[in-house]
Parts: C-alpha cells; structure tokens; sequence
C-alpha cells in the first residue's frame, strides 16, 4: 500500500483560532496527514502557499478582505474546496468572571458588527485573530474580547457570554502550477 504524501496546510494563528480548527477537521476529514502552520494574517498563509511554503492554505468566507485576497492572486492561486463547518463556540472573554463596566473590547473584524450590537458604548479594538484578541485580554490591553472557547482555556480566560457556534463557509486554497516551457509550447 502506497503512503499518503504528508501536506503542510498554512491559516491563520496563534493557537486556538477557529481556522486552526477548521483546519483540523479538513485534515482529519480528508485523510490527510502533515502539519497545520499558522501565521500572523492570512495574507501570510497565501504568501507562503504562493512560495511553495504549504500546500494548501484555509481562508473562511467571513474575513473581511477576501475578495481582495482572491482577486489580487487570480494568476497564483485557485480555491480546490469549498465547505461548511461550524467554529468552536464564540464568546466574550475577560480576566475576571464578572465584568460590568466594558470600555475596550477586542475583537476580529468579521465578528465587530454583532460585538458592536451587544456593546455599543465600548471601543472595539480589531485583533488579526481570536487568538490575539484572547491574547490582548490576557495581556490587560483591553478589558474584554469576542474569541472562541478554545482561546478562553488556552489563555486562562472566563467566559462571560456564550454566543454559540457559528455555522461559516470556508475555502481551501492551492498554489497554480504553472506550465514549462515544452508545455506551454504545445
């Protein structure tokens, strides 16, 4: 029986964001074996998969530059897969179990406008990832973030409002082989 190629799959980090997850579940589901690497944006993640650095590279529908992601990259790479798949549960996390006077509050721009809705008097400050408005919190930058469950147990975090699972569509990017010269030749 012949070994599966081992596959670097490059999304979004730190740990614990919910395209690490997803990421995951894509591997896992697909029978995929290798690593899951993650970088500060996901303009980074397609940098590396344009450079031969992965594989394949997760980008959710729900980011707010896709478009422009996928438009100034047309010649350099293609979306091989589409799916749906829910995030670990969204919440607001703090330091504290109990927060009543919120003034700052951390959060990934695809979530702001519902973080805005629950909490319009604060001042959202927009994290490339869940995992760094976790991190913002842990660190006392802000007094608040909207992140997943995960973010919350790797950071130390309380939750104070589950917000639930949110079901997203999500794209899986590869590199565009370009043709040798034979080839275009012919």
């Amino acid at each position: 029986m012949k070994s599966k190629k081992k596959i670097v799959l490059s999304t979004i980090g730190p740990r614990g964001t919910c395209s690490e997850y997803t990421a995951q579940y894509y591997m896992d589901k697909n029978g995929l074996t290798g690593e899951i690497r993650l970088y500060s944006t996901f303009e980074e993640a397609i940098d590396v998969l344009k450079r031969g650095g992965s594989d394949l590279a997760l980008v959710p529908f729900a980011y707010q530059n896709f478009a422009k992601l996928l438009f100034e990259n047309f010649d350099s790479i293609k979306i091989v897969n589409t799916f749906v798949y829910e995030t670990p549960r969204l919440v607001i996390g703090s330091k504290k179990p109990v927060v009543t006077d919120i003034k700052k509050i951390a959060t990934h721009p695809a979530p702001s406008s519902w973080v805005k809705r629950y909490y319009p008097d604060a001042e959202i400050i927009f994290a490339e990832s869940n995992s760094w408005a976790a991190l913002m919190v842990a660190e006392g930058e802000v007094d608040v973030c909207m992140t997943n469950y995960i973010c919350v147990e790797e950071y130390g975090l309380n939750v104070i409002k589950d917000c639930g699972p949110i079901m997203m569509s999500w794209n899986v990017f590869e590199r565009i082989k370009t043709a040798s010269p034979v080839q275009a030749a012919k």
